[in-house]
């Protein structure tokens, strides 16, 4: 089975299974360290979003936020928990933005990535930050 197909068919449980992450905190810290250290923009992209917890807070912080997923099922999922924010099915492999971001965040799953992978992925993490945008991956 493929992971994308069992993220699928896993996305009406998912955030049952992570009932115990605290989104709130996670998301704050990072608003935290943007604030003392990043750009003052409010553009804010969330990589691998899944159902969209860490959107819904940056949107509550203030920012324009959006997510992208390779798992439609989990997209349409984050749409509902955060009405106005854009997310798109792509492939943090290879997505493409409209206009960069002043802050893009990648929330545990670049643990999963091969080293190699990981390095490739920085050329579209760049292209997608605005000049002197403040980026941050947690792994």
């Amino acid at each position: 089975m493929s992971v994308q197909a069992l993220y699928t068919d896993l996305s009406g449980y998912y955030d049952l299974m992570c009932v115990d992450i605290d989104y709130e905190a996670q998301s704050n810290a990072v608003r935290r360290l943007h604030q003392l250290f990043g750009n003052d923009g409010t553009t804010h992209l969330d990589l691998a979003c899944g159902t969209g917890p860490h959107v819904r807070h940056f949107i509550d912080f203030g920012y324009a936020s959006g997510g992208l997923d390779i798992n439609q099922p989990m997209l349409d999922i984050a749409a509902k928990r955060c009405p106005e924010a854009h997310f798109s099915l792509q492939d943090m492999s290879s997505f493409d933005v409209s206009e960069p971001m002043d802050l893009i965040t990648c929330f545990f799953i670049l643990d999963s990535l091969q080293r190699r992978d990981r390095e490739a992925r920085w050329v579209y993490f760049k292209r997608a930050s605005r000049t002197q945008g403040w980026r941050n991956f947690l792994f």
